[in-house]
């Protein structure tokens, strides 16, 4: 049974940071490590983690605040497992996750596992939906991926286990650079270096959506993973297949939209009203777009007026 390295970078998490190691202690499957790196707290969150008496628990503290990719990269660093397990720690697993997954792992004699996110609010036992089902991706059976497959269904908000040494030979770790989107650069890049990465039709992740999470600010993400594509295109591997490079160019137009959409959106929440016409003149898609949202919102209001009624 293979050690596995469940790394947690953590920042003012301590409202969840329990429930999240819990979850990994009631594994079924129980040859881990777990790596808490603490990107500054100002809360008690690396006192939550040091409250387990396990000596299979190691917590760091960065120096500085230094970005949940510093925290990962050097979480990775430390670790000691043959495969690394990647967690939030506002997140936590299904009990059977890593015997799941790593079932599946040692058959297939797999680089890169992927399985499902199902999709929670703040307080509530069952998920509103999953990541397929949110994204219109149909997984009938579990099966291979190729980057393009990768690239065309957005992907990179999984969470993987990964054979540490796919990371270690290839010398590919998080980019400390970005803010957002370093999840998806991460992953395309290790894809992108073996034939062997697999993607599980079940979900054993549940994802937690909060108030204040890095989801809420569409705006930022979209600038950032817009920004990080066209690197990608401008500055393109030897890995890179036409195939590829036809769905980050695909990918780059979707986040340009989803920028100005919300761009312009701002535009009318601040009253800048000009900036906001000169939008939808420019970019009459933004507009279209926009419309047919408010519509679809005054149609709910109605709705809902008319069955209080």
């Amino acid at each position: 049974m293979s050690l596995v390295s469940i790394i947690i970078p953590t920042y003012n998490t301590e409202k969840y940071i329990h429930a999240c190691i819990q979850s990994v202690l009631n594994q079924t499957y129980q040859n881990f490590e777990i790596i808490v790196v603490d990107d500054g707290s100002t809360d008690g969150s690396v006192e939550a983690v040091k409250q387990f008496d396990n000596s299979r628990i190691r917590v760091y503290q960065n120096e500085k605040n230094s970005g949940p990719s510093y925290s990962r990269n050097r979480a990775i660093e430390l670790a000691k497992g043959e495969f690394i397990a990647i967690l939030d720690s506002d997140d936590w697993w299904d009990p059977n996750r890593l015997k799941n997954m790593m079932k599946v792992m040692n058959e297939k004699d797999l680089d890169l596992i992927f399985d499902n996110l199902l999709y929670i609010r703040e307080g509530e036992r069952s998920p509103w939906t999953t990541y397929y089902k949110f994204k219109g991706i149909t997984v009938t059976d579990d099966q291979p991926i190729t980057p393009e497959y990768f690239v065309e269904n957005d992907l990179g908000i999984l969470k993987a286990i990964i054979r540490k040494t796919l990371i270690t030979d290839n010398q590919i770790y998080y980019n400390e650079a970005i803010k957002y989107g370093e999840d998806f650069l991460f992953y395309l890049e290790l894809i992108t270096k073996t034939s062997k990465s697999w993607l599980l039709k079940e979900g054993y992740y549940y994802y937690l959506s909060r108030e204040g999470s890095l989801v809420k600010n569409m705006f930022e993400l979209s600038k950032e993973c817009l920004r990080a594509t066209e690197e990608l295109l401008q500055h393109p591997k030897k890995e890179y297949t036409p195939g590829l490079m036809k769905a980050l160019e695909k990918r780059a137009e979707d986040f340009s939209f989803v920028v100005r959409y919300h761009e312009t959106d701002r535009y009318l929440k601040s009253r800048q009203y000009s900036k906001a016409i000169h939008n939808f003149i420019q970019y009459r898609d933004v507009l279209k777009e926009m419309t047919l949202v408010r519509l679809r919102l005054l149609k709910y209001a109605l709705q809902g007026k008319k069955i209080h009624s």
